[in-house]
């Protein structure tokens, strides 16, 4: 087997369409994968059919082997096992059932350029909810796919060139068929708030109006506090597209549970995001103590010096003492 040095570690069987490259099967060895660009020269276009599936199905084709840095020579050769992938921006095809099986796969990658998806290439992706879209110009459709393809809570970040640019969270729903023998038909039945929120598309493009109207109907569900807490957060960290009216109603629900966001973004963000939160949100003295002990419980250094910086400017500098001689 023809052996090429890489960004990664796959063994690959490919075939040469017009001016790019067809990967009819990749497997690798990395839990954090990235598909090359080009191969041989020519771009990557093309993923054919269970391309990255858990299963080989026995794809003919030219074989070679990309080498890349190897950390853990005794890591399995399986798809199953990957943690996340990254596509090239160059695929303008993914085929039917391409990352079918992927259990693994948390964090998915792509340019949401113009491209045509196969049927259900996520179909058993169980760990997926991690979204990055790399987005060079208007909206093309891929995130909608991916939303119609899973009933899980999605989070979703959006970039450009300048960094990024917004973070949507996708609840989770589950579907319910149910047999009704007496009318010999199964009923349909929707649980969870997140139905509406992977459906929101019109012709596969996201309409942020559309997307913030669904806030009112979701906060009147109970028992979902902390997923509508992340939604309203993420739409007043990165405001692409938000109107006044539902920036209040965002920040309204957050100020109501400004002590869930705070011990979320202690977790999970990082001094800019913090920062950030205390310039949208207003936090009693209190709650900033209350946050810096559990930044030092947790060790986050630079999150509790954000803390304590805010805290001293909270305190009154107290009476101004004079001496005279």
């Amino acid at each position: 087997m023809r052996q090429i040095p890489g960004c990664g570690n796959w063994r690959i069987r490919y075939e040469q369409k017009n001016s790019g490259i067809a990967i009819l099967r990749a497997e690798t060895c990395d839990a954090e994968a990235v598909l090359p660009e080009e191969l041989l020269g020519l771009p990557v276009t093309e993923l054919g059919d269970y391309a990255l599936a858990a299963r080989d199905q026995g794809t003919r084709g030219a074989e070679l082997e990309m080498i890349g840095r190897r950390t853990d020579q005794e890591a399995e050769w399986s798809n199953r096992r990957m943690r996340s992938l990254r596509l090239p921006c160059g695929i303008r095809r993914i085929g039917n059932y391409a990352f079918m099986g992927a259990l693994y796969m948390e964090r998915f990658e792509f340019c949401d350029e113009p491209v045509e998806w196969g049927v259900s290439p996520f179909m058993n992706c169980m760990a997926l909810h991690e979204i990055i879209v790399n987005r060079p110009g208007e909206d093309q459709g891929g995130l909608a796919k991916i939303c119609g393809e899973t009933d899980r809570e999605l989070d979703v970040q959006i970039r450009d060139a300048s960094g990024m640019r917004a973070r949507l969270l996708f609840p989770e729903y589950a579907e319910i068929w149910e047999e009704n023998t007496p009318a010999r038909q199964f009923d349909h039945t929707t649980d969870g708030a997140g139905y509406p929120y992977h459906h929101v598309f019109r012709d596969r493009r996201l309409h942020w109006k559309d997307y913030d109207g669904l806030w009112e109907k979701s906060r009147e569900r109970g028992g979902i506090e902390d997923v509508l807490t992340r939604l309203a957060w993420f739409r007043l960290r990165w405001p692409e597209g938000l109107e006044e009216q539902r920036r209040r109603a965002y920040l309204e629900y957050v100020t109501e549970n400004r002590e869930r966001l705070m011990r979320w973004v202690l977790e999970n963000g990082d001094g800019t995001d913090l920062s950030r939160l205390l310039e949208i949100v207003v936090y009693t003295p209190q709650q900033l103590r209350e946050g810096c002990d559990f930044a030092r419980e947790s060790g986050e250094v630079q999150s509790l010096a954000v803390l304590l910086s805010r805290l001293r400017g909270e305190q009154p500098a107290g009476r101004r003492k004079r001496f005279e001689l």
